[in-house]
């Protein structure tokens, strides 16, 4: 660290004197989400007799915490709540022989007071568990109706698969799997639940609606129209009952000197699972099992010490000035903006996309090393170039930046198997630079810079305390953030030898993101698979408003590793 940065941070250390006044305006909020998920879990039981009682909050830690006295059963003096780790919840007790707890589950009795589950003054028996802030994220608006947060992965497969075998391998490998040691407790059993609404927070409920998760399309299809079965499925609405997910079968057609080809797609909402837990997936329906197909990623992110994050409010301060960059689009009069209440058919028609063709990621290897940076490094700068030469073309200065919002790998653990675990750093991208090598060594200085600031981690606390809030709030946020553009590209990472799915051969493999209809950035997802990589690029009309922008972006990325390959 320089000199000049540590006198800046050390300036902006008194910024975090606001940080106890913007714990305290969020507490309320906090407190309010708390008692809902307590009303959820309390949900159907009751004591016969109802008295007064001191209630206490016992955590899986065995930590304990006075709630109050609350009118509960007749002859008990204190009632304890256990909360445990896997949100179960185990009600009685009595703490009256010297604080000691007795379990007591339904139609166990407590000082001669039964407590027992009624079924009949059930508010919202049907809740299951309050979503995560990280999973809430994508539960804001309209779950069901137009989902513009769904996820749809496709794999392509050699050959004619047979479907009662695919079947059987995600019963077998993922819907009946259970931990080990742990009673047969499910692995995965959010696949068989839905997202309900309860005093303006999204639960887990179970899904009453359950059908064969398998479809199969019995017709061949030409390529333009598993594309736009692609498209169709990220949109299409789901079953307000059923679970928020299906894996869909359909054939590519061919003709006789072809091998045959069928293509697997499973369409998931993103608050079950992002990028990686699909991949994850994937993997655990590979048969054979081989011993390791995962492509490590290093979890550090530059050389951060624990005083480096006293710095957190200059980080923060520096990472929102950003996103201070030159606009994607400079005239915006015809812009066309969906409404709140569009259909899956307009956000369908917003939505211009583009999947590249595979590519050997050693290419990206080599010319990294060749220059001295990082592969990740090659790819965002390729990205930029083909930004200036598509969008920007001749308007934009050599001086013009754009902001970057890209995906890092945590630290932690992921809550869930499935869940959504990761956080984004940002940066200012050269985007006006055309000279192909200079831009390259600027992306990868600013690329280093933000891995070695906190500003990710801070603005996933952020982003984790504000999806905590009620949905209506959420909502609001959202909208307020809807005209910020910029640039996100998702790094997917998946097995770097190429696996047999269900044990098919697999080939391409290809992700599609709804969220691209609405959001005012292009989106990029690098996607690397049996040693392959393919670029996807998602923005709407307003972004790219030209027939075939999309690929023509794509190309352009090619041609930006071309240039690169003959500087040396």
């Amino acid at each position: 660290m320089s000199k000049s940065s540590a006198l800046l941070i050390a300036l902006y250390l008194p910024l975090w004197l606001f940080v106890i006044p913007l714990i305290l305006t969020w507490l309320p909020f906090h407190i309010y989400r708390c008692a809902v998920k307590l009303i959820a879990m309390l949900n159907g039981f009751e004591f016969r007799h109802p008295v007064f009682a001191n209630v206490f909050l016992i955590f899986g830690d065995g930590m304990s915490s006075k709630m109050g006295v609350t009118y509960f059963g007749t002859e008990i003096s204190e009632i304890a709540i256990i909360w445990t780790c896997d949100d179960h919840v185990f009600l009685g007790g009595d703490f009256r022989n010297s604080h000691h707890f007795d379990v007591r589950r339904p139609h166990d009795c407590v000082g001669g007071v039964e407590c027992r589950k009624n079924d009949f003054c059930h508010v919202r028996p049907d809740l299951i568990a309050m979503l995560s802030p990280s999973d809430a994220r994508f539960a804001y608006n309209r779950t069901h109706m137009c989902p513009v947060s769904t996820v749809v992965p496709s794999l392509e497969l050699e050959g004619d698969v047979d479907p009662t075998h695919i079947r059987g391998t995600l019963k077998i490998q993922i819907l009946e799997a259970t931990e080990e040691n742990d009673n047969g407790k499910l692995l995965y059993p959010e696949l068989g639940w839905t997202i309900k609404n309860f005093l303006g927070f999204p639960f887990w409920a179970k899904a009453t609606i359950i059908d064969d998760p398998v479809r199969i399309i019995s017709e061949a299809m030409t390529d333009a129209q598993l594309t736009d079965l692609h498209t169709q499925l990220t949109f299409q609405p789901y079953e307000v009952n059923g679970p928020l997910w299906e894996l869909v079968i359909a054939r590519r057609k061919h003709n006789s000197a072809e091998t045959p080809t069928s293509v697997v797609l499973f369409r998931f909402h993103h608050t079950f699972v992002d990028g990686v837990g699909v991949f994850y997936l994937l993997k655990k329906m590979i048969s054979p099992q081989t011993v390791q197909l995962d492509k490590k990623v290093s979890k550090k992110r530059g050389n951060l010490s624990p005083l480096r994050y006293l710095g957190m409010p200059y980080d923060f301060v520096h990472g929102c000035r950003e996103g201070s960059s030159t606009d994607l689009v400079q005239d915006k009069k015809n812009w066309s903006i969906l409404g709140d209440n569009f259909s899956p058919s307009e956000a369908a028609s917003h939505l211009c996309f583009h999947i590249s063709e595979p590519i050997s990621f050693g290419r990206i290897r080599q010319l990294g090393a060749l220059h001295g940076v990082s592969g990740t490094a090659v790819m965002h700068s390729a990205i930029l170039g083909a930004i200036r030469s598509s969008v920007f073309a001749d308007v934009a200065p050599i001086s013009a930046t754009v902001r970057v919002e890209t995906t890092l790998v945590p630290p932690w653990k992921r809550d869930r198997l499935l869940g959504n675990n990761v956080m984004h750093g940002v940066y200012t991208a050269p985007v006006g630079e055309v000279d192909a090598r200079k831009r390259l060594i600027q992306t990868n200085e600013a690329f280093v810079a933000m891995k070695e600031s906190t500003f990710c981690v801070t603005s996933t606390l952020i982003s984790y305390v504000l999806a905590s809030l009620p949905r209506p709030i959420v909502k609001l946020i959202q909208e307020l953030h809807k005209g910020n553009e910029g640039i996100f590209i998702g790094n997917i990472v998946g097995p770097e030898e190429i696996p047999k799915f269900c044990g098919y051969l697999s080939k391409n493999v290809s992700l599609m993101y709804g969220f691209g209809a609405i959001n005012s950035g292009l989106i990029f997802g690098l996607i690397t698979f049996g040693g392959t990589m393919r670029i996807c690029v998602f923005g709407n009309k307003n972004l790219l408003p030209r027939s075939g922008q999309a690929e023509e972006i794509t190309r352009a990325f090619m041609r930006e590793l071309d240039d690169l390959e003959i500087m040396e």
